[in-house]
């Protein structure tokens, strides 16, 4: 697959030549060990973990909200518990009485849930159009334990004989006596249709009578035998519901009744009531009544109005009906009503539309409980024409409308049908618009959305899952459905098969039209790949495996063509792969893989940005690329739900962006496209030997994550320039004797619009007067010089890739624009890389030095260290140090190096490749202290995670001048160099003479990483050392002893330490022999110091600081500490110059009697 892939991009290779062409032999380039292949394959590891600005991009969704909860049941065991039916949603659950709620709906086949029965937190039966289903763990899986031909509208429960009851729209009533195992029909005279029930002591249950319009059945031996108890009365309505008492379950219930209220009964259902009270001021508004229900105060009804919910005392009053405060109102109509069992205060309501309502005073007030739940599944979106958003739900969400960019949406409340809305079909007319809902199939709009009906249905296969509209004819329509494509030519009157050539029971799960020319269609397949019509669907070809598709990808999930080359075309698989094919579907190409196993559900094409794409993935979000589909990055934040099934925009350059959701309704982002140009990484002069081949890399980059294109104009003859297509290119020329000379080429970088170009002079010198050093330069510092004589020995022209000024060294760094010959200078690159510096040959060089250090630079050819010659009267101090991630002793002087080296006065040196003129000199250069100390008493070292190791050496003996300058360091390189030492004697070792706790020892560390280990070896059994390592504010405090490690973490480029060796002690023994003040460190200081101090038992310490008036400055410890050593820092930035005393004072609390104290002296000297 990666074979393929980069056999795709290296077959499209640009050669660009001057004079004789090069052609590329591409067998060659098609191995992937080849040169040319490694850089493309690194290329697009590299491009994929880039980040982008536009990958910021936040989306927000604004919905739309809805869930129809036709059912509401509480947990009789914990009426935390309570489980919701969402019409086409399945069962939501909550464990904290409608706080949160989940969707648990595994196993339910059919998930129109319109009657629940919660036996306990864990024992629940749910009612559907396909039976009733049971869940023995809460929800968590389900399985079918009635099944039925028709919806099941009520369940209940009789507690006292443990009969559960379901009653069916068009089968009669059941009952099951063991939980639901066995099922037996119960014959209520007529049993066509049994809408509700209710339990308690008695059951009730209506029954619709076709022939007579309706009557109300009693049953009180459990169903055996039914008594009829409406039609006698008069009551001539449908009965949507009943409730019972709680209080007096045997006598007093009521019911609503579809089109004239609520009517009451005292007496178990002889005489009747009508409650509705349509001659009081408080009447109930509204007479289509969906549900009733009691608490032992009121009486509830839910209806269609504005208030929805109405409550009425149990008591005769005269306050009629009352409306609560809160509820939603129409549309959401009030479908389901459930009284808390234990606190009958609580009330809540199932809305047609707005999820679960509750009430805590008895359905006085309402606020909205449905964190978890409202969301809807946006499977369609579309804009039309107007602007007009038109979003398609998941089942029973329908189809919603919106006008301000989905900040609020309506729904089309015409739809005929709960099915799922598959697709959208946006027509060149911007008022007709196509729905395909799975199970009915096409529906029609005129109106832009707002209202619908079904097209013919008679032909067309009633599973469409795609539809695609003909760009010029809003009459001429296709889907695609799970028995192929169907055609209307005439607005959806009628359709046909247009199957000729697609095997039959085809499942068609995406579509797209040619913009240009609508006789073209491409269908994707769950089985058979992708098909493609010539002739408008009349016949169809089959490309498959053998064109391209790998062979597990059968199934292609989008299809989208580009519409600035409609012969090129890319297919989004179920796999996360998108395949792009550049003739018309003849042949396909693994363009990318989607960082995602998830399916490619949509490949949205930037209108105003030909190469920005977006990808919507189920299950991962949305993704963006910015070189056509080549290499993604995920655009997900904001996006809470990642599982997408559509994307659409406007046309804007700041394009608006919809993503249909699973559950979360349509997102939105704003994607601000700016183009910015891409950038040519410095390239720098070049030089080269006449007869030699001169060979480098320009690469470019671009920050819109593009892969520019890269070309040379005004290349030499013989030259050539090879774009690799990955953002690099190679730049090849052998120039003759006769070319010597100076050339100017220019190199160009292109995103298709915007560009950078960069000028490269390169010099053809004479190899018998010339000479070109390449030179290597590491990723941060390097110490470099100039060793030709060069045409322009500008920083700019020789180092254009450095990062830093040029530093030369007179005592401090000083910064220089032009570099001298035998001069040693800083620079600093943000990559390693390949330098050339071509010019005249140098051999020789005599330079001026300065007493103590010197950065010296090399000349064209390099000789042994330890042969630079100084001219007398002046005499080496030190070896000559290089530098690579810190100090180095060495071995030769190398050409284009620079190094360091210390001389006793004033003078000059030469640097020469040859013999030298002068007689060596005795130098006072000394041994490595290996050779003049000895094996040292201890070693510290301080390790980079990349394995670069800097030491520090413990010596014994007194410490003096001479001995100190044996391990003298170079002056301090620039900050983020890698650099250890001591700071007092800028050196590499310390000397410790004499016993008992030596002074501190202040160590200096510099790095570029966080991150360091610090090892330890020292060769003493009774010699141990405590190192405290000053992080800011905060000391951490290590003791050392024989060997070990651990690793420590730096806050700052540049930390200090102090190391405090303790060498009197018995083996392992780590404490002080007796109290002990320190001197500070360093004195006189400015603007800190360290004071380190000992105790050799748990004391109550205190460490004070006075001026020389006596006067108290600081308190610089105080309170309760271990045995042990301590330091402690004193800034005195704010402080006045002059001296300073400090005051150690212990007390031990075994011995409060004996006060140990000590007074010091300091220099604050500014």
């Amino acid at each position: 697959m990666v074979n393929r892939r980069l056999i795709y991009c290296l077959q499209s290779l640009k050669l660009q030549t001057a004079g004789r062409p090069r052609g590329l032999h591409h067998t060659n380039l098609c191995n992937p060990m080849h040169p040319r292949l490694r850089p493309v394959y690194w290329a697009i590891l590299c491009l994929v973990i880039f980040q982008a600005s536009r990958a910021g991009t936040t989306w927000t969704s604004h919905g739309p909200l809805y869930k129809v909860i036709k059912a509401i049941s509480i947990s009789p065991q914990d009426t935390s518990f309570i489980y919701a039916g969402g019409f086409g949603w399945g069962v939501f659950k909550t464990t904290d009485a409608g706080g949160t709620w989940v969707n648990l709906s595994a196993g339910l086949t059919n998930t129109f849930v319109r009657s629940l029965a919660a036996l306990s937190n864990t024992l629940v039966f749910c009612g559907t159009n396909d039976g009733v289903f049971k869940t023995t763990d809460g929800g968590v899986t389900w399985s079918i334990s009635l099944p039925t031909p028709v919806s099941v509208r009520s369940l209940a429960y009789d507690t006292q004989t443990n009969s559960l009851y379901a009653a069916t729209f068009g089968s009669g009533l059941f009952k099951s006596t063991d939980q639901g195992l066995v099922w037996d029909a119960s014959f209520v005279i007529d049993p066509v249709s049994a809408e509700t029930l209710a339990h308690q002591r008695s059951i009730a249950i209506f029954v619709l009578d076709i022939k007579s319009g309706g009557g109300l059945f009693r049953s009180l031996d459990g169903g055996t035998s039914w008594i009829q108890i409406q039609r006698s009365i008069g009551i001539r309505h449908s009965v949507h519901s009943i409730a019972i008492s709680p209080v007096s379950p045997g006598f007093s219930l009521i019911i609503g009744t579809a089109t004239n209220g609520v009517y009451r009964s005292t007496n178990g259902g002889l005489n009747w009531s009508n409650i509705s009270d349509t001659t009081t001021v408080n009447r109930l508004p509204d007479l289509h009544i969906n549900a009733v229900a009691f608490n032992t105060s009121y009486r509830y009804a839910g209806t269609d109005s504005l208030d929805g919910l109405y409550s009425r005392s149990v008591v005769e009053a005269t306050t009629g009906w009352t409306g609560g405060i809160g509820l939603p109102g129409p549309p959401a109509a009030i479908s389901s009503i459930a009284i808390n069992p234990v606190n009958r205060a609580a009330v809540y309501a199932g809305t047609e539309g707005m999820g679960v309502y509750q009430s805590t005073n008895s359905g006085f007030n309402w606020s909205g409980r449905n964190s978890g739940m409202l969301g809807t599944a946006a499977r369609a979106v579309k804009r039309t024409g107007t602007g007009k958003l038109i979003l398609g739900g998941d089942f029973g969400d329908g189809i919603w409308t919106s006008t301000d960019m989905g900040n609020t949406w309506t729904r089309a409340a015409s739809l005929s049908t709960s099915n799922a809305i598959t697709s959208l079909a946006i027509t060149s007319n911007p008022l007709l618009v196509y729905a395909s809902a799975y199970g009915s199939g096409v529906f029609k709009s005129t109106d832009g959305g707002s209202t619908w009906v079904i097209t013919d249905s008679a032909t067309i296969n009633h599973f469409p899952r795609t539809l695609a509209s003909n760009p010029s004819n809003a009459n001429l329509v296709f889907a695609g459905t799970d028995n192929g494509v169907y055609k209307t030519a005439n607005g959806g009157l009628s359709w046909q098969a247009s199957n000729n050539g697609i095997r039959a029971r085809t499942s068609i799960r995406s579509m797209a039209i040619d913009p240009t020319n609508p006789n073209i269609l491409y269908v994707g397949t769950d089985s058979l790949y992708l098909f493609k019509t010539t002739d408008a669907g009349n016949n169809w070809t089959n490309y498959t495996n053998a064109n391209g598709f790998l062979v597990q990808d059968v199934f292609i999930r989008s299809v989208t063509i580009d519409y600035n080359a409609s012969s090129t075309v890319y297919a989004g698989a179920d796999s996360g792969r998108v395949y792009k094919s550049t003739n018309g579907g003849a042949s396909w190409l693994l363009h990318s893989q989607l960082p995602t196993t998830h399916s490619v559900r949509s490949i949205l094409i930037h209108p105003a940005d030909h190469k920005t794409f977006f990808a919507a993935s189920f299950g991962d979000g949305v993704f963006v690329s910015a070189d056509s589909g080549g290499h993604w990055l995920p655009m997900n934040n904001g996006l809470t739900n990642p599982t997408i099934y559509a994307l659409e925009s406007d046309q804007s350059n700041s394009l608006n962006i919809f993503a249909g959701s699973q559950g979360q309704g349509v997102y939105h982002a704003t994607y601000g496209f700016v183009n910015h140009p891409p950038s040519l990484a410095q390239i720098g002069n070049k030089s080269v030997l006449a007869g030699n081949q001169l060979q480098f890399i320009v690469s470019a980059s671009d920050p819109d994550l593009t892969i520019p294109s890269l070309s040379a104009t005004t290349l030499p003859s013989g030259a050539s320039f090879v774009d690799s297509l990955n953002g690099r290119g190679l730049f090849r020329w052998t120039p003759t004797m006769g070319q010597i000379g100076s050339y100017l080429v220019t190199f160009h970088a292109s995103d298709g619009s915007l560009s950078d170009s960069q000028q490269v002079m390169i010099q053809v010198l004479d190899p018998g007067a010339s000479t070109v050093v390449s030179l290597t330069v590491q990723n941060g510092w390097n110490l470099l010089s100039l060793p030709v004589r060069a045409s322009d020995s500008r920083k700019t022209a020789l180092f254009p890739q450095a990062i830093s000024p040029a530093f030369a060294y007179a005592g401090s760094y000083i910064i220089k624009d032009t570099l001298q010959l035998g001069v040693g200078y800083w620079l600093k690159f943000a990559s390693a890389q390949s330098v050339d510096l071509g010019g005249g040959t140098v051999d020789r060089e005599t330079l001026n030095v300065a007493t103590g250090w010197n950065m010296i630079g090399s000349v064209s050819h390099a000789f042994p260290a330890g042969s630079v010659t100084p001219i007398p009267p002046v005499a080496l101090m030190s070896r000559e140090f290089g530098y690579s991630s810190g100090y180095i002793i060495a071995d030769s002087i190398k050409p284009g190096r620079a190094y360091w080296l210390k001389v006793d006065q004033s003078g000059k040196v030469l640097l020469s490749s040859g013999p030298a003129s002068l007689p060596l000199v005795p130098s006072n250069v000394m041994n490595s202290s290996q050779e003049s100390e000895g094996q040292p008493l201890g070693t510290l070292s301080f390790r980079q995670p990349s394995g670069i190791v800097r030491k520090l050496y413990l010596f014994s003996g007194a410490s003096s001048a001479e001995r100190n300058r044996q391990f003298e360091l170079p002056p301090i390189p620039p900050e983020g160099s890698f650099d250890v030492r001591f700071p007092a004697t800028q050196s590499e070792a310390v000397f410790i003479g004499g016993n008992g706790m030596g002074r501190a020892l202040p160590v200096r560390i510099s790095t570029d990483v966080n991150d360091l280990t610090l090892g330890w070896d020292l060769k003493e059994p009774n010699e141990s050392l405590s190192f405290i390592l000053k992080n800011g504010e905060h000391s951490s405090s290590y003791v050392l002893q024989r060997r070990g490690s651990v690793d420590i973490r730096l806050n700052s480029p540049v930390t200090s330490a102090v190391l405090i060796p303790v060498m009197n002690g018995k083996a392992g023994d780590m404490l002080p022999r007796s109290v002990v003040l320190g001197q500070n460190f360093p004195n006189p200081f400015n603007p800190t110091t360290t004071i380190e101090y000992g105790v050799p038992f748990s004391a109550v310490v205190k460490l004070v600081l006075y001026d020389i008036l006596g006067r108290q400055v600081k308190e610089l410890a105080s309170g309760g500490e271990a045995a042990g050593f301590y330091a402690v820092q004193w800034d005195a930035t704010a402080a006045s110059s002059g001296v300073y005393y400090y005051r150690l004072e212990v007390v031990n609390p075994a011995d409060p009697a004996r006060i140990y104290h000590e007074t010091r002296k300091m220099f604050l000297v500014r």
